[in-house]
């Protein structure tokens, strides 16, 4: 039976009025654990970086996406991979290393081994769980490292934007590793390059591997489910969740995806739009902010807040939804179906 219980996983916005930069506006990491039947939340987990691994000036401490294992959550902020013991929450391990900048994913591998998005340095990198480098890949046409030095130590660094990738999200399939990539738009295996699903004509997010499909989000709210064997060029669904929750306006920033019921039903993640230079050059973020509608709604849905989504992919229709902003939770990487304690 599946649990009704879900870890939703990103951070708390800093309350200021000055304006900030995207690297800038979060002050602390946090999860929350969320009852999707009663809508019961409470925050179980909540971080900030030490000194030494937050830039001299600028930055954020956030969680981004993460990797749930059984009764243990990898995370990790802009500068660090940490191990979570989900029974106590403590904090039971934790790596941070030089080049580290902007990480978007840590996942657990089948090899016992970590991977890493290293978003900053468009890089993926293969790490011992004690830390030490494995494997390293970069996600464009080049050698890792050739646009960044060795001996620089990247995480006194706010960004090194903009990114020529933008990796956000690791995946395991068919004995390799695959990083989605925001830019490219597409999914890449980084020990053959040229095996990719190109996902969608606006940015992606996430990658889950589910009965022989990949399922992806994008930032504009869809839920992109390719056929694994053909990389995406047959049996390829779109599911529009601001349409199918017959939505007047765009529900936010979509990422952060779980997955239940054999795939047919999701919780998606919504995160509050901001402002920002990159963000207003993208043409459905405009038409967002300006107030577009998609179509006119029958009823009205919820806030543009910060919010977890699920979602009845059969039947095409939102089953429910939970506000996270009351719990200062004010963006959201990824989601993950927590698992019963072991008798």
């Amino acid at each position: 039976m599946t649990s009704p219980f879900v870890y939703v996983v990103g951070g708390k916005a800093r309350d200021t009025k000055s304006p900030l930069q995207e690297w800038e506006w979060f002050e602390e990491a946090r999860v929350l654990r969320v009852n999707t039947e009663t809508g019961e939340t409470e925050t179980v987990i909540r971080y900030v970086s030490p000194p030494e691994h937050q830039p001299e000036v600028g930055g954020s401490v956030v969680f981004k996406a993460g990797h749930r294992v059984d009764r243990t959550l990898f995370l990790c902020t802009q500068t660090e991979i940490l191990e979570y013991d989900l029974d106590g929450y403590e904090l039971r391990n934790q790596i941070s290393l030089p080049f580290f900048n902007d990480l978007h994913h840590v996942r657990l591998l089948s090899s016992g081994n970590l991977g890493v998005a290293v978003t900053g340095l468009d890089l993926v990198v293969e790490l011992s769980p004690k830390g030490d480098v494995l494997r390293e890949w970069a996600t464009i046409d080049e050698t890792p490292f050739a646009r960044f030095s060795r001996e620089q130590d990247y995480r006194k660094i706010a960004t090194t934007k903009p990114h020529l990738a933008h990796p956000n999200y690791l995946f395991e399939l068919e004995g390799g590793l695959w990083a989605t990539r925001f830019n490219q738009q597409d999914a890449i295996r980084l020990d053959d390059p040229n095996q990719r699903f190109s996902v969608a004509d606006i940015a992606p997010h996430d990658g889950h591997v589910l009965e022989g499909s990949v399922y992806f989000t994008t930032v504009r709210g869809e839920l992109v489910v390719l056929d694994a064997a053909t990389r995406g060029r047959e049996k390829r669904r779109v599911y529009s969740i601001p349409s199918i929750a017959n939505s007047g306006q765009r529900l936010g920033w979509c990422r952060g995806l779980a997955l239940f019921d054999g795939g047919r039903q999701a919780h998606i993640g919504f995160t509050r739009l901001r402002q920002t230079k990159i963000e207003r050059n993208v043409a459905w973020v405009k038409e967002h902010l300006r107030g577009g509608a998609l179509r006119k709604p029958e009823r009205s849905f919820v806030s543009q807040g910060t919010m977890m989504v699920t979602v009845d992919l059969d039947q095409q229709r939102i089953t429910g939804h939970v506000d996270l902003e009351p719990f200062g939770l004010n963006a959201i990487f990824s989601i993950h179906q927590d698992v019963p304690k072991p008798r």
